[in-house]
């Protein structure tokens, strides 16, 4: 399955439910969401996916896929690099952090730092549904 045709941000911003997990528990407001174009949906009788886009310049590159429970995946075949590096150009200092929404915190708490995460190899592979 092509996921990154799956990859909607308007989709989280209809669905209360879906966006209570990232404003109300996580504490990342709407408007971080559309300037991140942070997405979801849920394959039918299946949990949601939320995902997180990876650009290269203005260009979706790569998108990681993550579920409530902490399932990840990449879409196959796509470009892997840092989440955020888009805020790399002209700093000096970076700040690496473990997941996308401790990058989008640090965006939230105005740090003069640039957050990038580190991505692990294990969460390239798609988890098999047995």
């Amino acid at each position: 399955m092509n996921y990154l045709l799956k990859q909607n941000p308007d989709t989280l911003l209809r669905n209360p439910d879906h966006l209570e997990l990232i404003t109300d528990q996580r504490r990342i407001p709407v408007e971080v969401i559309k300037r991140f174009q942070i997405g979801c949906y849920q394959p039918q009788n299946e949990e949601t996916i939320y995902s997180f886009p990876y650009f290269n310049g203005s260009s979706v590159a790569n998108i990681k896929f993550r579920t409530p429970q902490k399932k990840m995946f990449f879409q196959k075949g796509c470009s892997h690099f840092l989440y955020n590096s888009n805020t790399l150009k002209g700093t000096d200092t970076v700040l690496f952090v473990e997941v996308e929404i401790d990058a989008l915190t640090a965006y939230v708490l105005r740090l003069d730092i640039p957050a990038v995460t580190v991505v692990l190899v294990a969460q390239y592979l798609k988890p098999s549904r047995n």
